[in-house]
């Protein structure tokens, strides 16, 4: 071979060479980590772990240059990546006794068996329930994995029951202590006892039935994640619980968002989440008896006055009506029904203020009445004072009074008094000098003729007064003057 053959060759050679080793750096496998995207799903889920162990790709792989899955890591692929799938938080991925959901919250590896929370630490179940569950949603291998289902002794123990009839663990129990191991169960249906007045159920209506055998000391806390249950506004939902006949508000926090509604109980029965409907208060009345007169006023003992609230149909009910008294009278109060009677005896003004107020806290704008009492006649005054004489006979007319009335409450109903007064002698045919009028009145000003007949015994003058105020009442008063025949008889 000469010398440029071989020249040849070697450069044959070492292109070869490269195009070999091209070819196995392009085909050479390379380490495969966790998409990222799923180790986001997780620390989203589960902010209480970023930045500890359990923020790392091993969480659910054993070699990051094979790709192999821990026990958890092929449950979470299992799932979809569904860290909200209640049967893989219930699982025990690595057959430790510790619920996935369990040991994340401790933080601890849920895939390493050699891993598990401290003594101490919360813990919701007892050791195994053996049952296998096939986490497959998308044509992906069912993974067997075995459920906890009862409940251990300890504090603060929480608890994710499986519902019999979904397979899904839509509630989350705590219990603050157990003393005694036992089981914990759900069952959810759609038929319960009517939801209570001014709420709702929702759609569909769902209503959850708890039950342990376990022996707890309560508080019992209970959380109901409602997701597909569908409400009007969820920010008004609630958490109840039947008790002794009647569904009881027990709601602690509600987070619309996450759909999830909390109550805190210290006994097991059926749950349900119910929507607050009523938002409107109840309305209310007040008739006074008797009713006032034209001008307002009312006369005499008192008056009843009957108040009346009622509520729209569909709402909560009248829980109570509340008043105040202000004025002539006062006092305060509030009666537990729907109707109640004020007796308002109290000369004056007296401003009655009145609201009702629901079951559910709605509070009617205060309303008003006014109540006015005067039972006191008018006071007149300035009528001639007694033993009035009018000498001498000279037929003049003499001013003998002039009628005052006042009215400390309800005023008068006219400017001036009725004024009325009688002769027992003719007005004419006295005698010689006879003048007429004998008798004027101006206002409250009396005039009288002091003049008599010469054949009678004397001349007399009866005068009456008489006021009336705006409530009705009469005020009268009389006096009498005397034209006598002859002042020594």
């Amino acid at each position: 071979m000469s010398t440029k053959q071989m020249v040849r060759l070697g450069r044959g050679v070492a292109a070869a060479g490269m195009f070999l080793l091209a070819v196995w750096v392009f085909h050479a496998p390379r380490p495969v980590e966790a998409q990222p995207s799923y180790l986001d799903v997780f620390r989203a889920a589960y902010p209480q772990a970023i930045g500890t162990k359990l923020d790392n790709c091993t969480l659910c792989h054993t070699s990051l240059a094979t790709h192999d899955r821990n026990p958890f890591g092929a449950a979470f692929h299992a799932a979809n990546h569904d860290v909200s799938n209640p049967a893989f938080l219930n699982a025990d991925s690595d057959g430790d006794g510790w619920t996935n959901a369990q040991e994340i919250k401790a933080l601890s590896f849920p895939g390493d068996p050699a891993d598990q929370p401290a003594v101490g630490e919360i813990r919701s179940t007892s050791p195994l329930v053996s049952s296998a569950l096939d986490l497959n949603r998308a044509g992906s291998v069912a993974t067997a994995v075995t459920l906890v289902a009862n409940t251990m002794a300890g504090l603060n123990v929480d608890v994710l029951p499986l519902d019999a009839r979904t397979g899904t663990s839509p509630v989350t129990v705590t219990f603050a202590g157990v003393t005694r191991a036992g089981t914990t169960t759900l069952a959810t249906g759609d038929a319960g006892p009517a939801a209570p007045p001014g709420f709702a159920a929702g759609r569909p209506a769902v209503f959850y039935e708890l039950a342990t055998t376990a022996g707890f000391s309560p508080p019992v806390t209970v959380c109901i994640r409602f997701a597909g249950t569908a409400f009007s506004d969820p920010s008004h939902v609630g958490l109840f619980h039947f008790e002794g006949g009647a569904w009881a508000d027990r709601t602690v926090s509600v987070d619309p968002a996450a759909e999830i509604a909390c109550g805190r109980v210290t006994s097991l029965s059926p749950f349900a989440v119910f929507e607050r409907t009523d938002f409107s208060p109840p309305t209310s009345t007040a008739i006074s008896s008797p009713p006032p007169n034209d001008n307002g006023w009312n006369t005499g003992r008192g008056i009843t006055v009957e108040l009346a609230a009622s509520d729209d149909p569909g709402g909560s009910g009248v829980a109570e009506i509340r008043f105040t008294l202000q004025g002539a009278q006062a006092g305060a109060g509030a009666v537990v029904c729907d109707h109640a009677s004020l007796f308002i005896s109290a000369e004056g003004t007296t401003t009655l203020t009145y609201g009702a107020v629901d079951r559910l806290g709605n509070q009617e704008p205060a309303r008003r009445l006014v109540v006015r009492l005067d039972r006191t006649p008018p006071l007149l005054a300035g009528l001639p004072a007694t033993g009035c004489v009018l000498w001498p006979a000279t037929h003049r007319l003499v001013r003998v009074g002039t009628v005052i009335v006042s009215d400390l409450l309800s005023g008068l109903a006219m400017r001036w008094p009725d004024i009325q007064v009688q002769s027992n002698e003719p007005e004419l045919g006295l005698g010689d000098g006879d003048i007429a009028p004998d008798i004027v009145v101006e206002g409250g000003t009396i005039f009288l003729r002091a003049e008599r007949s010469g054949r009678g015994t004397g001349r007399v003058y009866s005068i009456t007064a008489r006021a009336t105020d705006r409530a009705g009442n009469a005020g009268i008063a009389t006096a009498t003057c005397l034209v006598p025949h002859d002042p020594g008889r």
